[in-house]
């Protein structure tokens, strides 16, 4: 057969190597495995069978619910030197064969186990209709016990493997770290900077004494992407035996969402190219976020990791002025990821709100961080007691004005900025009046002092 094929110009022959080197490929990919047998350990190859859909003795097993009659002929086990239950395995598991338990912490000794369910067994019982069911693909197929898993990996929005990593970083081995970050989250070293800790508040630690400082380990790992020397960039898998993808896909506006798409493109072996009207990357990371919470050189570092994992970076080229999405089709790109973001900012609708001098928090720091305000004379008020507020009043204070006011609806314990922001903007300078609600609004439910702005106006 083999003759035959090459005869006809179907086939050619490749020698021992370069099948290996397709088998590598294909591993890589997660379509073969290595299969030990008594001729020894790198003996024979074969296309993986242990999917769900593929393998009869799986399926069989689910099916019935009868684990302890058939397998696959593939068995996972855990080295648990190794292991820091970061969940990977459960996640990609095609069979949802395997199960995540929670080890809780409390204040006694050795911390609270839950009690996990038993699994009935057909030899312990009488086996008949009632046992099974034929949607076992869907009944059978959770990825964690009723604990649930880890409570900072499903507080986080990115879902990170958040006691993975902190395992992995206890035992010195940052570069593995970071990789399983990045699984998730392409921006580690930003958001190690910019995040809201929510990990932080669920961390089932806090009940003994103080939650785990996460954010502080993921920021120490994440630092290393900061050098050229230790940075990690996340291996590109081949996808195809000529190389990556050659379809062409645009990504418009390099802020984080159209960061994030270029990453796991580049990864996924594609060359992305990123359209960007500004002349840096970031978006809202560098026009909206102030310097001295987000340096600059970070987002750089986060960028160049992405670049060289494969994409390319085009700035100040505005999708739909300098060049249009036809123009882009005619030079042969496939597909389009618009990532233009929600920059816009928008008024109360009160009157005195068209004042000179009124503008939006965006607008603001847009134009702060883009350097065309490098002073601020005079007094500054500021509207709102969120964390956007915050950064207004902060980047006020820290540009010269003379006296910086904050107006909140909020009471100071009900105030969207949290308590290291509040505290934060105290020490900058800026004074936190609560209680105040604009317009002629009866305050929304609460007591409070109405304002128009003109009075605000009049008062500066």
């Amino acid at each position: 057969m083999a003759d035959y094929v090459v005869e006809t110009d179907r086939g050619h022959y490749v020698t021992r190597d370069e099948v290996y080197d397709i088998l590598r490929q294909a591993e890589d990919n997660g379509f073969v495995h290595q299969i030990t047998n008594i001729d020894g350990e790198n003996k024979i190859f074969a296309i993986c069978n242990c999917n769900v859909n593929v393998c009869y003795a799986l399926r069989t097993s689910q099916l019935f619910n009868t684990p302890n009659l058939s397998r696959s002929a593939y068995v996972a086990k855990v080295e648990k030197d190794k292991c820091v239950a970061c969940g990977r395995c459960v996640e990609v598991c095609p069979a949802g064969a395997a199960k995540l338990g929670q080890k809780l912490c409390s204040k006694k000794a050795g911390g609270q186990v839950p009690e996990y369910p038993r699994q009935e067994l057909p030899d312990a019982t009488k086996w008949d209709h009632t046992k099974w069911s034929p949607n076992y693909r869907n009944d059978n197929r959770i990825e964690t016990h009723e604990s649930g898993t880890a409570p900072c990996k499903t507080a986080c929005p990115a879902h990170v493997a958040v006691q993975g990593y902190l395992k992995l970083a206890a035992q010195g081995r940052c570069d593995e770290a970071l990789a399983l970050i990045k699984r998730e989250n392409p921006l580690p070293a930003i958001c190690g900077r910019v995040c809201n800790r929510r990990c932080e508040d669920a961390c089932t630690r806090g009940r003994v004494d103080a939650a785990v400082a996460i954010d502080e380990v993921k920021k120490f790992i994440a630092q290393r992407d900061l050098d050229a020397a230790t940075r990690y960039v996340p291996p590109v898998v081949t996808p195809t035996r000529a190389g990556g993808f050659d379809q062409k896909i645009a990504i418009i506006g390099a802020g984080p969402a159209g960061l994030s798409c270029a990453f796991y493109l580049a990864e996924k072996g594609y060359k992305p190219v990123v359209f960007e009207k500004n002349e840096r990357p970031g978006g809202m990371l560098t026009y909206g976020i102030p310097s001295f919470k987000l340096q600059k050189d970070v987002i750089e570092a986060e960028v160049e990791v992405i670049r060289l994992m494969g994409a390319e970076f085009r700035y100040g080229v505005e999708v739909g002025r300098d060049v249009t999405l036809d123009e882009l089709r005619a030079q042969g790109f496939k597909a389009f990821y618009v990532a233009i973001g929600c920059q816009g900012g928008r008024l109360a609708g009160i009157p005195g709100e068209d004042a000179e001098d009124v503008t939006v928090a965006v607008d603001f720091l847009r134009e702060v961080n883009s350097g065309k305000i490098d002073a601020l004379p005079g007094r500054t008020i500021v509207v709102g007691g969120g964390n956007v507020a915050i950064d207004v009043a902060r980047n006020a204070c820290r540009l010269g004005s003379e006296h910086v006011e904050m107006f909140c609806l909020e009471s100071e314990a009900q105030m969207p900025a949290s308590e290291e922001e509040r505290r934060e903007a105290i020490e900058d300078g800026a004074h936190i009046s609560c209680g105040w609600g604009q317009g002629d609004s009866p305050g929304r439910g609460r007591s409070c002092v109405r304002y128009h702005l003109q009075a605000l106006h009049a008062c500066l």
